[in-house]
């Protein structure tokens, strides 16, 4: 008797292997494609930081600074999400689209320092300890 999950007796359906330019192709654009993404993910992650320090500035507590970086952060993922999400779907060249975007947040994670210095000048310093 055979594995009960795979059926009575029959042998298990091997994953279909691509041979050939087609499938080497493929796997090159998929690993530029998951580098692509990992830089942009790292970035991300650097900007949060950059992000959360320049804010204990303005905030004095670290608390208010990760509250104040998450909340624009994740507010800014979901905002881009109603809005650009099925305009994306439809896009007829995706990464054109996605390099447009990442160079959006590239120039306006440069401006930011000088948006936070702003806001320091203007908050309240009863705030900052």
């Amino acid at each position: 008797m055979g594995d009960p999950l795979n059926g009575a007796g029959r042998e298990p359906i091997p994953a279909p292997r691509y041979h050939g330019p087609i499938g080497r192709d493929v796997n090159r654009t998929v690993w530029k494609m998951a580098a692509l993404l990992f830089g942009s993910g790292f970035a991300a992650l650097v900007y949060e930081t950059v992000w959360i320090r320049q804010f204990r500035l303005v905030f004095g507590a670290s608390t208010a600074a990760t509250a104040a970086v998450l909340a624009v952060y994740l507010g800014g993922l979901g905002i881009g999400s109603i809005y650009l999400g099925r305009f994306v779907d439809r896009h007829p060249n995706p990464l054109r689209l996605y390099s447009l975007l990442e160079a959006i947040v590239t120039v306006t994670a440069a401006v930011s320092p000088l948006l936070i210095a702003g806001i320091r000048k203007r908050f309240p310093p009863s705030f900052a300890q």
